[in-house]
């Protein structure tokens, strides 16, 4: 009965704080900039280092096969976000203290982009949100599923 009155009491102080009520629903961190890319999944937007939530992009020496697919995958990134206003959603953080984000430009989602161009894969332990492209970059052979591969995570541990 406690813990039902905390929980009613944390919501009834989230609602007056304007965290939660009608037409609003939880408050969503975003921010938006310029992009400076840092490698095939990962950015800098108004200051803040980014990790592309959802998506393993191929490191930036990685070769699939003859395919320089983790070259690619930055150069892919610079080309979307190039003069673009970038707005991410704060998801978090990872191990290394970076914002994990979902992020866009007008063109659309950031990391759905590179998965559907087969230069990059989902995350391991990603919600299902990419599947679709993933499945359809591999079946129609784009990118690196046009070549052999091993995963990004894979190549971390071999290579780092």
């Amino acid at each position: 009965m406690l813990a039902i009155g905390i929980l009613l009491g944390t919501f009834w102080l989230d609602y007056r704080s304007g965290l939660f009520g009608p037409d609003k629903g939880p408050v969503v961190s975003e921010f938006s900039g310029p992009a400076d890319i840092i490698d095939g999944d990962s950015l800098r937007v108004a200051g803040k280092e980014v990790r592309l939530k959802g998506i393993d992009a191929f490191e930036y020496r990685q070769m699939c096969g003859v395919f320089r697919c983790g070259g690619d995958a930055t150069l892919a990134l610079k080309t979307l976000t190039h003069g673009k206003t970038v707005t991410c959603e704060d998801k978090g953080r990872d191990r290394y203290q970076r914002v994990l984000a979902y992020c866009r430009t007008e063109a659309g989602d950031l990391g759905e982009a590179l998965i559907a161009a087969g230069l990059a894969v989902r995350y391991y332990d990603s919600a299902n949100r990419y599947g679709r492209s993933e499945r359809e970059a591999r079946h129609e052979e784009r990118g690196a599923w046009a070549h052999d591969f091993i995963p990004p995570s894979e190549y971390r541990r071999q290579s780092y």
